[in-house]
């Protein structure tokens, strides 16, 4: 098959020759402001440019993710908090017969004690292998749901204060096409 220079600059008829487990692109978003998310009680709720789109070159790719984030909630019961992926808005890599029970990726990690509840972020992070089966565009979100409507406070502490007790961290998302 010739090789051809598509209108839009892709290269078409081209066969890499890679061997299965190869990275074919890499695509991030890197999150390093400040802002809030305001979601309400057991509603899954998008975290606010915690997200990648990318078209794979085979059906046959599958996409290695990697997440992110660092935060702070506006309650003590943060506890409660689960992170979800979503793939084109369906979620992905959630565990089979939960019930009625909250489902997820991940929980949140406290980064502190009871006393320190404002002043201290909390980690979440995951990694997922996908297997979309499409050379269509997809866009991976991150996104949470919790039993308290409250606000998250992303890459940055509840109270903010300018001072060396208190953290501005980054988050992010990557995903790596993987050949099949």
């Amino acid at each position: 098959m010739p090789i051809t220079i598509n209108g839009n600059g892709t290269i078409g008829g081209f066969t890499s020759g890679l061997p299965a487990g190869s990275i074919l692109q890499v695509k991030e978003t890197f999150l390093d402001t400040a802002f809030n998310v305001t979601y309400a009680v057991n509603t899954d709720t998008d975290v606010t440019g915690l997200s990648v789109s990318l078209t794979p070159t085979a059906a046959t790719s599958k996409m290695l993710i990697f997440a992110r984030l660092n935060s702070e909630i506006a309650s003590v019961n943060m506890h409660q908090l689960v992170l979800n992926l979503k793939r084109n808005g369906t979620f992905v890599g959630r565990p089979a017969g939960a019930g009625t029970r909250r489902t997820g990726l991940q929980g949140t990690s406290m980064g502190y004690y009871d006393g320190d509840a404002t002043s201290t972020m909390d980690v979440s992070q995951f990694h997922f292998l996908d297997s979309p089966n499409t050379t269509s565009l997809i866009t991976y979100q991150v996104s949470m749901i919790c039993t308290n409507g409250t606000t998250m406070h992303v890459n940055r502490t509840l109270n903010d204060i300018d001072n060396n007790s208190h953290e501005r961290l980054t988050s992010s998302i990557v995903v790596m096409e993987v050949a099949g």
